[in-house]
């Protein structure tokens, strides 16, 4: 009987008691009412003998004294521990002390004794023995629990009663999209959707308290979002919490679905083909099934056919001694069979039809899938099909038809001809051989919409490149191909619309000049006839009205002159092509009077003879100086004491001017300045865009009319910064008649 009783028996227990006190050996053995395994001390002081016993197996402790003849136990306890770290090793001696106990549990001893009279002793060592051994075992288990756990093809892991993950194999973290660190500590709600949280609670949970296990499919969710299908099979473990072992079954799921969806679509197929399909027995000379086009080529009901006709019946005896010919080499060798035959209708009419046949093994049972198709029928679309060929032949327009994939099927000599490839270079090649990337996929997807939609057929523009490398812009009319129901591709027709887009971009661009026309007669004859208005009213109101009316008669002219330069530059553009030399002073001087200077004052520095067009000289000068005079404020003012100066007193009687606006030579051209506000630097840029104007009640078209004259001249325009502060707008690549 054991000493004591805490799950392990001494008796039970394999103990390696190594000592050369034979009377103390004696009485442990003894008290201990046990079989004692005890080493002869000789050997066991070189510690051979007690480790080739471990290597034996089955040692569950080692209890040894400390001196031994040859080797004290230390020596022979750091052998074991070199292959045996966790194995429980009491060390005791007659002669302890605290430096023994500490050099022993150095070395890894699991505890230490020293000897003593009575036989309390031996108590104490067999409640060490068993404690240990018992911890031993427990842990060497739990290891190899741990172990099978992890090298586990499922996925494991273990839940408290708190539902709290406390240990998690690789395999259910790698099912979770996680790792076991990330998983441990963390609840199992947290690996499921909140539905399927709630499910759980009300089916696995009370099932798995009364029954003890739970087995079932559930929908899992990884960190991102996404959900897979798995298999969960739960277990209680004593003392609460369960372990929950767990298998991806996604793909399963995933099969199982195509392969419903396979048995329906086959069923589909099955039921609406238009070929007679029947499902043969030849060994019994039975119709195992047969769909409605099999039953209407026989004149029959499909129940007649299955209950009342067989093979033999309706197949001619040449017809069912292939078949079964061909049923026997197809059970070797798993080939198809066609070829024309004659079959027997219910009425006994004989009908010509194309027979094939395949193997088949359906619940475990061999059967012939022998489809059989009406000749006539197939003759008739031959028939069809030349037709169309035909027609598509004799159509205008490139014609192709494409496959599910994009690669071509047939193309018509109209786009074999329009792309400059012979028909072999197009056959089966894919529709990016003529089509840009960009264009493929906008085809791409508006097939996939149609795909999705109501409408079976579209239009897109695209561009077809031919062999030689150029572009045909082309609208493409494209159109679905079923067969069966199915998808089989798309036919395309192609119509080249270069001389529309041509067209469209030419009215286009007319429609532009026209609008530009429009803006620039209202932009520029809004200065001459601004004088009209302004000598008008002075003649109707002043003492001498002929001094009024001569501005106004000159205003006029000039109104004449812009409408016959405008509509010049709308029907020829805006190049120049006579030029004359011209002086700028009397250019500048002629401007003047054409625009509406209130108190502004002219002052002409400029002595230079250019080469340029009069009329548009003189409308580039009248832009600028209205620009200066609309824009311009009072500020400081000086002027070169060679210039000319032109006031409003000419006109109005006053010699004080609101801005004075300068035209004046500079070393490759001419400019015009003022004393304005000037334009901002970070806005010079865009100062000439049609529509730029820093006035409210401005039309922002004068610069870019300036712009335009100068570019018609190959001169170059620029705007900086005047001398007083305004703005100084410069003409560049001026050719100088006058040598300067």
């Amino acid at each position: 009987m054991s000493v004591v009783d805490n799950g392990v028996r001494l008796d039970e227990i394999s103990l390696l008691h190594i000592d050369d006190d034979a009377e103390f050996a004696e009485l442990v053995s003894t008290f201990l009412e046990r079989e004692d395994e005890r080493l002869d001390v000789e050997t066991a002081a070189d510690a051979e003998a007690g480790l080739d016993r471990l290597a034996e197996g089955g040692v569950d402790c080692i209890v040894s004294d400390y001196d031994l003849p040859k080797a004290n136990g230390i020596e022979f306890l750091n052998a074991v521990r070199e292959d045996y770290p966790e194995l429980p090793f009491i060390l005791y001696t007659g002669k302890g002390s605290e430096t023994v106990a500490s050099e022993a549990f150095s070395a890894g001893a699991t505890d230490y004794l020293q000897k003593e009279r009575g036989t309390d002793q031996y108590t104490l060592l067999a409640n060490k023995v068993t404690n240990y051994v018992e911890k031993y075992r427990t842990e060497r288990e739990i290891h190899r629990r741990a172990q099978a756990m992890e090298t586990a093809n499922e996925g494991i892991a273990l839940v408290d009663a708190d539902g709290q993950y406390i240990s998690v194999n690789k395999a259910y973290a790698a099912i979770c999209r996680s790792t076991p660190e990330e998983l441990v500590s963390s609840h199992w709600t947290s690996t499921l959707p909140s539905e399927e949280v709630a499910r759980l609670r009300a089916e696995a949970v009370p099932e798995l308290a009364a029954e003890s296990s739970w087995t079932g499919e559930a929908t899992g969710r990884h960190e991102d979002g996404s959900t897979y299908a798995k298999r969960l099979s739960l277990s209680s473990l004593d003392g609460g919490g369960h372990v929950c072992i767990v298998r991806d079954i996604t793909d399963r799921k995933a099969n199982e679905r195509e392969l419903s969806r396979a048995r329906r679509k086959f069923r589909k197929l099955f039921t609406h083909a238009n070929d007679a399909i029947f499902i043969v027995d030849p060994t019994r000379d039975e119709f195992v099934d047969c769909n409605p086009a099999a039953a209407e080529l026989l004149g029959a009901t499909k129940k007649r056919v299955l209950t009342d006709l067989t093979p033999s019946q309706t197949h001619p005896d040449e017809v069912m001694s292939s078949l079964r010919d061909f049923f026997d080499r197809a059970l070797e060798q798993g080939h198809g069979w066609t070829d024309d035959a004659p079959i027997v209708t219910a009425d006994g009419e004989i009908r010509p039809v194309e027979m094939s046949a395949a193997y088949l093994e359906l619940d475990d049972v061999a059967y012939l899938v022998n489809i059989v198709r009406d000749v006539t029928d197939r003759r008739q679309r031959q028939w069809q099909l030349r037709r169309y060929e035909r027609i598509v032949e004799a159509s205008g327009d490139p014609v192709y038809t494409l496959d599910t994939e994009g690669h071509f099927t047939f193309v018509n000599d109209r786009l074999v001809d329009w792309t400059g490839y012979d028909r072999a270079d197009l056959d089966g090649e894919h529709i990016s051989l003529l089509m840009e990337d960009d264009d493929v996929e906008t085809g791409r997807q508006l097939i996939q919409s149609l795909l999705t939609g109501d409408d079976d057929r579209n239009t897109f523009e695209m561009d077809v490149v031919t062999a030689d490398g150029e572009p045909i812009t082309c609208e493409n009319h494209i159109a679905l191909v079923l067969a069966d129901g199915e998808f089989a591709g798309t036919v395309g027709i192609l119509r080249d619309i270069t001389d529309r887009k041509r067209r469209a971009k030419e009215l286009e661009r007319k429609n532009d000049r026209l609008e530009r026309f429009t803006s620039l007669v209202s932009h520029d004859l809004r200065n001459p006839l601004n004088v009209v208005q302004g000598r008008l009213e002075l003649a109707r109101t002043g003492d001498d009205p002929s001094i009024h009316l001569d501005d106004a008669a000159h205003a006029l002219d000039r109104c004449q002159q812009l409408v016959d330069d405008l509509l010049t530059l709308a029907r020829e553009g805006d190049s120049v092509d006579d030029t004359d030399a011209v002086t700028l002073d009397s250019v500048a001087e002629n401007c003047w009077r054409n625009v509406e200077t209130n108190d502004a004052t002219l002052v002409v520095d400029a002595d230079a003879t250019i080469e340029a067009d009069r009329s548009r000289l003189q409308q580039l000068l009248e832009n600028l100086v209205r620009n200066a005079v609309e824009h311009g404020s009072t500020s400081n003012r000086t002027q070169s004491d060679n210039a000319v100066k032109h006031g409003s007193a000419n006109r109005n009687g006053s010699d004080h001017g609101e801005v004075t606006v300068t035209v004046g030579d500079c070393s490759d051209g001419f400019y015009v300045a003022d004393d304005g506000p000037g334009i901002p630097a970070d806005e010079r840029d865009r100062a000439f865009d049609s529509g730029y104007s820093t006035a409210d009640d401005g039309t922002g078209f004068g610069l870019s009319i300036v712009r335009e004259i100068a570019a018609a001249h190959d001169w170059t325009v620029d705007i900086e910064r005047s001398t007083e502060g305004g703005a100084r707008i410069e003409m560049t690549g001026v050719e100088r008649v006058d040598g300067a």
